[in-house]
């Protein structure tokens, strides 16, 4: 005799993705309605407040020894930024932001392969922190509108919180193959 039972209604695995995917895509809408503004640096593909910051981080790490145990604070939510803790949501994140993009007419790429292209980079940086104890890692996507231009876009990025080691820390912004322009910052010696 089998412990088998069917499921109910209540267990459907696919209402339940369909909610979450809803409710992933009214916080999509609402972070383009709230994007930020910031500058875009169109030849490093990045924002200039973002290399400011990591400048700032890179000058203040050169100072410390690898060992030492940095407290990234807790994650605080911020207009313009949608995040999922569960990086098999990330994807689905990425789509949504491209077609609203898209739909907006402020993406024009093949949404599927960026989709591909994003979730191995970010993933590529997450490897080194999974199975830190004290470290959590959010997937997120922030929309951002340039100062000058109007241009609207978008910045993918993990957001971490927890204390990890310095060196821990670099290992996930280096292990990019491919690095961004903030990623190249930190991993220069």
């Amino acid at each position: 005799m089998s412990d088998f039972k069917e499921p109910t209604p209540d267990l459907d695995v696919t209402r339940e993705r369909q909610s979450i995917l809803r409710q992933l895509g009214q916080q999509v809408k609402e972070a383009y309605d709230h994007r930020s503004k910031q500058t875009v640096d169109f030849s490093r593909q990045h924002t200039q407040e973002a290399i400011d910051s990591i400048q700032g981080q890179k000058k203040q790490f050169d100072l410390l020894p690898d060992n030492f145990v940095i407290d990234i604070g807790p994650f605080k939510p911020k207009p313009g930024v949608v995040t999922v803790d569960n990086s098999h949501d990330y994807p689905d994140l990425i789509r949504l932001a491209l077609r609203k993009l898209a739909k907006e007419i402020h993406f024009f790429g093949d949404i599927e392969q960026t989709v591909a292209e994003i979730t191995q980079h970010e993933f590529e940086h997450h490897v080194p922190g999974l199975g830190q104890e004290r470290l959590e890692i959010r997937y997120g996507i922030e929309f951002i509108e340039d100062t000058k231009s109007n241009f609207i876009g978008y910045r993918p990025a993990i957001f971490l919180n927890g204390r990890v080691t310095l060196s821990v820390y670099k290992d996930i912004v280096s292990s990019a193959t491919q690095p961004s322009a903030t990623d190249s910052i930190i991993s220069s010696s």
